[in-house]
């Protein structure tokens, strides 16, 4: 019992993790992805993002500029 107790907070967190590292690779049914659509549509409902309005710049890079200027 007293080597229970002294591994308890070792062994407790190890098992958590090793759940956790199961679920992640095996994904039984996307389970973890609804979860993660769930908690964000909620994230998204209870304080969402205040609307700014931001300018859109659109770049129209063509042959020539590429040729000029190169790829990158």
């Amino acid at each position: 019992m007293r080597w229970l107790r002294r591994q308890l907070p070792v062994v407790v967190p190890a098992v958590v993790l090793a759940a956790a590292f199961l679920l992640r690779i095996f994904d039984p049914g996307s389970i973890i992805s609804n979860q993660q659509r769930t908690v964000f549509d909620y994230y998204q409902r209870f304080s969402p993002r205040a609307y700014e309005a931001a300018p859109v710049r659109i770049v129209d890079i063509d042959d020539e500029s590429l040729a000029k200027l190169g790829q990158w």
